[in-house]
């Protein structure tokens, strides 16, 4: 069961610092107890306060497709993962990432998917 020091039921830090998505620190976490806030909950993302530096945990329900935060909790373990930034190839379609990678003279398979292409890029880059 999960440990829980504190909850507060809106999603402000301690501090008064309003938590949004942005100030996630891991992934989403959809394997918890149910029963956390009263069922209300549908996923929960590690977190830090950009302002005092807290680890919290910011707890989510979907809205139109997105996540948003309703509530911050405090004393929860997570194992510390980063979120995945975005970066100029998540913006780039297939052509795009065979020219870049074309130009450094990186190989390839023609039949890899963006994915594929994306990610030796990445190690690439």
């Amino acid at each position: 069961m999960m440990q829980v020091s504190s909850v507060i039921n809106k999603p402000d830090c301690k501090c008064g610092e309003r938590l949004t998505l942005d100030h996630r620190t891991g992934p989403l976490k959809l394997n918890y107890d149910k029963s956390f806030f009263g069922g209300n909950v549908e996923g929960l993302f590690p977190g830090q306060c950009p302002k005092c530096n807290t680890d919290l945990t910011l707890c989510v329900v979907q809205t139109g497709g997105s996540w948003e935060v309703i509530a911050s909790a405090y004393g929860v373990n997570h194992e510390k993962e980063t979120v995945a930034k975005k970066d100029d190839f998540d913006s780039m379609d297939k052509d795009a990432l065979k020219k870049w990678l074309d130009d450094r003279g990186i190989p390839y398979t023609p039949q890899w998917g963006e994915e594929r292409l994306r990610k030796t890029c990445r190690e690439n880059a």
